[in-house]
């Protein structure tokens, strides 16, 4: 395998203990403390596969994390501990290229997955952190790490977060609905989402500081 590793956090004997259970997968794990610029170092020097931040880290400095990980690591390569306090980074770090969400109590199996899931250019969130049996590990939400939207589809999605209709969006824009439908159909292609609502409930994951229940968010 020999994928690179780096753990980031304060709690050592946690991470000590999740670099020998990730060693003993395969992984070539190594540990840095709070200090971002050893870690922004570490990272220049050895390109990591990814880099997990523990919750310690995450509740110290999320911003100091965002910006690591949007200037030094591919989309998808950061992922982020949490306890269930704290669920209102989940829709930030998305909006900055971390998607990989982990719970503080997942075990060793369910971080190995998140893992391989993430390998195969897909979201995933931890079962204990959305309330659901299974977590979160499939395709409805897929990413590409080239995905970007213009500044016009990303209006248009922020107004389809709002409950938006086609004609209502149609009317705030001064633009034609045949022109937001082509918008609407253009980021479902872009997404590979399909199904009624399913655009909708992309955009409340993709813009809402608290998650929404697990029913909106996933079913599509």
């Amino acid at each position: 395998m020999d994928q690179r590793v780096l753990v980031v956090g304060e709690n050592r004997l946690s991470n000590e203990a999740l670099q020998f259970a990730l060693s003993a997968k395969g992984f070539n794990v190594t540990l840095e403390n709070n200090n971002f610029s050893k870690v922004q170092s570490h990272i220049r020097k050895t390109d990591p596969d990814y880099v997990i931040w523990d919750n310690s880290i995450v509740g110290f400095d999320f911003n100091r994390i965002l910006s690591i990980s949007k200037s030094f690591l591919s989309s998808g390569n950061s992922i982020v501990i949490l306890n269930s306090q704290m669920l209102h980074y989940m829709a930030e770090g998305l909006m900055n290229g971390i998607y990989g969400f982990i719970h503080i109590k997942s075990s060793i199996s369910e971080l190995n997955h998140c893992l391989n899931t993430l390998e195969e250019g897909v979201i995933y969130i931890s079962k204990f952190l959305i309330g659901d049996q299974h977590g979160f590990s499939g395709r409805e939400l897929p990413f590409s790490r080239n995905n970007r939207f213009t500044p016009r589809e990303l209006e248009i999605l922020r107004y389809i977060k709002l409950k938006k209709s086609s004609r209502e969006i149609a009317n705030i824009l001064n633009i034609s609905i045949r022109t937001v439908q082509n918008i609407r159909q253009n980021l479902c292609n872009k997404l590979g989402l399909s199904g009624r609502g399913a655009l909708y409930r992309y955009s409340i994951l993709y813009f809402n500081s608290n998650m929404p229940d697990k029913e909106q968010a996933f079913t599509l």
